[in-house]
């Protein structure tokens, strides 16, 4: 059995699901910031992406990292919230032909790395260019609905009959685990 430090486990959120609230963005961020200290912050995906993990930098080490699912205006908000007393600008990076594993997630070596491995795939970030990626990371989910309500009948019917699968046509996905931690619960959410 491993034992994980709780503080190592507060600043590396990330073996976590993302955190859908900008309350608990904020109550993160404060957590943190009696932990380590950083002088800015950055994103880094990966391919696909399948993670896009929030970065805490001191220099060009991760000290904390972390995930947040929040619609694209809060997103930018979550950002500012970590933001906050560094002067550096936000910087983006894509670590491509890469997906970040559970484990890699989990240690701030291996998200070090994967940062100065995507060092020739980045880009630096005004408010206006983060909103458009968040909006864009927010359309590309959406592509898949159909854009109509669901009834609460529907809904019911749907997750009976899903027994833990997407039913999109040629998915099929397990929505009884993160995807990028691979933590059990019910991940499961709608087409709409």
């Amino acid at each position: 059995m491993v034992l994980i430090d709780p503080k190592e486990m507060t600043v590396v959120q990330t073996h976590e699901p993302p955190m859908t609230t900008l309350d608990a963005v904020k109550d993160h961020a404060a957590a943190v910031r009696t932990l380590v200290s950083w002088d800015r912050i950055g994103m880094l995906t990966d391919d696909g992406p399948q993670a896009i993990v929030t970065v805490l930098l001191n220099g060009d080490a991760v000290v904390g990292a972390l995930r947040f699912c929040l619609p694209a205006a809060q997103s930018i908000d979550a950002l500012r919230v970590y933001n906050e007393g560094t002067s550096e600008p936000m910087e983006l990076r894509c670590w491509q032909g890469h997906v970040l594993t559970a484990q890699q997630l989990r240690s701030r070596t291996d998200l070090t790395n994967a940062w100065k491995q995507s060092f020739g795939q980045r880009r630096m970030q005004a408010d206006e260019d983060w909103r458009m990626f968040f909006e864009k990371v927010e359309k590309k989910d959406r592509q898949k609905g159909r854009g109509n309500p669901i009834s609460t009948a529907t809904r019911n019917q749907v997750l009976l009959d899903a027994h833990g699968r997407c039913m999109f046509e040629g998915c099929g996905a397990d929505l009884t685990e993160d995807p990028v931690t691979h933590t059990r619960g019910n991940f499961a959410t709608l087409a709409v």
